[in-house]
This record gives structure tokens, sequence and C-alpha cells, in this order.
């Protein structure tokens, strides 16, 4: 369900809840009309903030920071930030399921080896980038794991990296 305070945001729809965490809630959204049409989908992540806090949560400047450094095929990419006070949007790729999910949904009995294959080689191949860039992800679990329909993995959620 979405608050009737989150409906407007410039240049997005809201169309769904998908999630919600210790830092946000996470949205899929659509982006209004543009020059091509509504042709992106993405994830919108709403960020926690109290009115007593000072300013932005230092883990939210640091998802921010690394990530607008951090462009790689198998991390999530991080497209626009939205400050609309009192809150703050962050706009991601959209995939369709974190790793967690795919394996209650899609596959209960197993994943076939050459998909377990593929998401390691991803998975191990968006570590190495951070790793050389010097950045540690800190909070690997399968529900920061990102994964679409076609197979493609994503590393997401860089609120704890350093």
């Amino acid at each position: 369900m979405l608050p009737e305070s989150d409906q407007i945001i410039p240049s997005y729809f809201l169309l769904r809840e998908i999630g919600e965490g210790g830092m946000g809630t996470v949205y899929v959204a659509r982006m209004k009309a543009s020059r091509r049409g509504y042709d992106r989908v993405v994830a919108l992540k709403r960020m926690r903030m109290s009115a007593h806090d000072e300013g932005v949560p230092v883990t939210t400047l640091r998802e921010v920071s690394l990530l607008k450094d951090l462009v790689h095929d198998n991390i999530v990419r991080l497209r626009e930030v939205i400050p609309q006070p009192p809150k703050l949007f962050l706009v991601f790729d959209f995939l369709d399921y974190d790793l967690k999910q795919c394996l209650d949904t899609q596959f209960r009995n197993g994943m076939p080896h050459t998909l377990i294959q593929s998401c390691m080689l991803q998975i191990l191949s968006g570590l190495a980038f951070c790793h050389g860039q010097l950045i540690l992800h800190r909070d690997l679990k399968p529900q920061n794991v990102l994964i679409n329909q076609q197979g493609r993995v994503k590393l997401a959620d860089f609120g704890v990296a350093e």
C-alpha cells in the first residue's frame, strides 16, 4: 500500500511497495512521460528520517557516495537522488527478486547448476570490482543480491560498506 503523502514524486508514479527495511521502504515506480515514453521501471527507496534527526543518516550518505563511483554490471546502479524534505528518495535499477525471494518462490527444490554458476560468477565479479576499489560490502546476504528474470545479478545495499 502506498502512503498518501508519497503519491506525488516528481517524474515518477509509485506502483507498489516491495519491501521495508531498517533504513527505509522500497517501491516499484515508473518514470512519468518523457520523450521515450513510459519505458523505465525503477526501484525507489524512501529513506527513513525522523523529525529529530540532524540531516541525512550517515548510512545513506555512505551508500550514495559509494554507489556514484561504483559503476559495474553486477552492482545496482544509483540513477538519481530526489530530496523531498523531510524525505529523501534514492532511485535504483529495478530487478525482479532478491536472491532469497528467488530461491523461496522459483527454486524451492534447488537451482540448476548452470544458474548457480552464473549467479556466483556475477556475485564474485561485483565483489572483485568493489575490492579493487578498496570497498568492502559488509552486508552480503541473499536479500542484498538482486536478480532479474533473465538471470542478471546485482549487489545492492551499500549502507554499511566501507
